[in-house]
């Protein structure tokens, strides 16, 4: 999905299933997020909330917690 692209160095994508809701599942198998593809609103505030602030909001682009 691609408002999922600016956290391509966080997360892993699988491939859509036919009528199924689009999925964000944390490392340890907790389903932190259930929505519809079309919810790219809601897919970004739930990608920042788990996985930081995505890599187009950092002040140099690169990645957080990375020491420079």
């Amino acid at each position: 999905m691609a408002a999922a692209a600016d956290w391509a160095d966080r997360i892993d994508q699988g491939p859509a299933v036919d009528g199924g809701e689009a999925l964000l599942v944390r490392p340890d198998g907790h389903v932190c997020r259930a929505g519809r593809d079309d919810d790219a609103d809601g897919l970004r505030a739930a990608l920042a909330r788990w996985f930081g602030p995505s890599r187009s909001r950092l002040p140099d682009g690169g990645a957080p917690g990375r020491l420079r």
